[in-house]
This record gives C-alpha cells, sequence and structure tokens, in this order.
C-alpha cells in the first residue's frame, strides 16, 4: 500500500490535470463567447502564452 505524501501527491498530480482541462475548456467557451483573448486570460487564470495555444486550435477547426 502506498504512504499517505504518495497518494497525495497522485491526488495533487491527478487535480492539477483536471483543472488544466476545465481552464483550456473555459477558454474554449470564452472564444465562442465571443470574449476577447485578454479577458479570457484574465478569467482563467492562466498566461496569455496559452490562451493563444488555445485559441490557435479554435481559429484552425473553424477553418476547416
Amino acid at each position: 500500500m502506498a504512504s499517505k505524501a504518495a497518494e497525495h501527491t497522485a491526488e495533487s498530480a491527478t487535480l492539477a490535470r483536471i483543472l488544466s482541462v476545465l481552464q483550456d475548456i473555459l477558454i474554449l467557451q470564452a472564444a465562442n463567447a465571443g470574449i476577447g483573448k485578454e479577458d479570457a486570460r484574465r478569467i482563467a487564470g492562466v498566461s496569455s502564452a496559452r490562451v493563444s495555444r488555445v485559441w490557435k486550435n479554435i481559429k484552425k477547426t473553424k477553418g476547416a
């Protein structure tokens, strides 16, 4: 059986991945709602580089 510290670390890593996915979804929804990049960045609490990376994928899908 894993120690409590190892379990806590594994849970923290899982929660961090879930948070990351939720932030990406929030950025996608902001883009679909017509919210600007800077406002989406502030709302999601992430870097502008991350917003740009997600935003770029939106443009690719809309163009297809």
